[in-house]
């Protein structure tokens, strides 16, 4: 081949090759913008997650509500099975103790010897037995001091998630057998037994703060001690001092009601709320009080309606620094399906807010045929 045909070929193959190498370049380039978003495409997008996170958000949150119910459900229901093993071991079910002005004692046992409440008469048959023994053995000075450490021992099972978590709340309430915490916190209780269908002072003996403060060492002769003929004869499953045996609950367990949510505004479920409120203003392990007792129906009209069925949290006035209103012996929930209490066979429901009166009123009493 001559020279002049080598250049010739060479030339002619370098140009292929440019055009070759320019090709790829250009696709390369195409493939590059088209990889690309413009502000409009990326506003699009945005908008897009944002109606996704709009519609997955309540579906998420009232999923998380459904846990946190199923959870408040779970531990109704082993306070309950607990109050049964209660009842198996003392042959009653656990007493509401002697009074507001009064806490959990080690060294009285259970029953009407018991100044604290229902809750402290649990924790035994909760696993709960290192609170139930503070204090144990001491002179009553020391076990003055100790007692202090038992109102501030929150146990998680009495909390409702769905409200808070567990934790200290306001409760400035002084007890007759325990030194006050300096701060006024104190451990609390979202459950409430059910103390029947006529209120305390309707029919029989207001609910006191107990007795003197004499009890703690002139027991039993001490003034204001109230024995079976002088006490609240309640018509629930807890009543004040005396313990509710089975075979007095003549409308049958499964009929009957034994502990359920309690109300309580919602501008009082931060623990931290520091307002004054007479139905929210102690420990859970006080004597009887409604702090930790609560009633089925609360009142009748003059023409026999009755007044009282549950509310939701969300409803009434709180009664800060004034009159109590009916409310603050409802029982109630934060829950929009109703409120959850438990029957004295250990069975847990639901009960609906716009529950028949006169159905809440039968669950209420153990023995008025209902």
């Amino acid at each position: 081949m001559s020279r002049k045909r080598l250049r010739l070929f060479a030339m002619h193959g370098q140009s292929f090759s440019n055009q070759v190498s320019g090709l790829m370049w250009q696709q390369q380039d195409a493939r590059t913008r088209s990889t690309g978003f413009t502000l409009v495409e990326l506003l699009v997008v945005i908008a897009i997650i944002g109606v996704l996170v709009a519609l997955l958000l309540p579906a998420v949150q009232a999923a998380r509500e459904a846990a946190r119910r199923t959870q408040c459900t779970s531990q109704l229901k082993q306070l309950s099975l607990a109050a049964l093993n209660h009842e198996s071991a003392q042959r009653y079910l656990p007493a509401g103790g002697w009074g507001y002005k009064w806490t959990g004692d080690p060294d009285r046992g259970f029953g009407p010897t018991q100044p604290g409440g229902w809750p402290f008469s649990l924790l035994y048959y909760i696993e709960q037995g290192s609170v139930q023994t503070i204090g144990a053995g001491l002179s009553l000075a020391d076990k003055n001091a100790a007692l202090m450490q038992q109102k501030t021992t929150p146990i998680p099972m009495f909390y409702c998630p769905s409200r808070h978590a567990p934790g200290l709340g306001y409760g400035d309430e002084s007890s007759h057998n325990s030194a006050q915490p300096q701060d006024g916190r104190v451990a609390k209780t979202d459950y409430a037994a059910n103390g029947g269908n006529q209120l305390p002072g309707r029919g029989g003996a207001n609910t006191t703060a107990g007795p003197a403060l004499s009890c703690l060492v002139q027991y039993p002769n001490c003034p204001g001690l109230y024995d079976q003929a002088t006490a609240f004869k309640g018509t629930g499953a807890v009543v004040p001092r005396f313990g509710v045996a089975m075979r007095q609950i003549t409308d049958g367990a499964s009929n009957t009601m034994l502990f359920g949510e309690r109300w309580l505004h919602t501008s009082l479920h931060d623990l931290d709320h520091g307002k004054f409120v007479g139905y929210d203003n102690n420990s859970m392990y006080q004597g009887y009080d409604w702090d930790t007792t609560r009633w089925a129906s609360s009142f009748a009209t003059s023409d026999g309606t009755l007044l009282g069925t549950p509310w939701p949290d969300t409803q009434g006035d709180t009664g800060i620094r004034g009159p109590l209103p009916a409310e603050t012996y409802r029982f109630g929930s934060i829950h929009t399906s109703g409120v959850i209490i438990s029957r004295c066979d250990a069975s847990v429901q639901s009960v609906a807010f716009d529950i028949d009166p006169y159905v809440w009123h039968d669950l209420g009493g153990r023995d008025d045929g209902g």
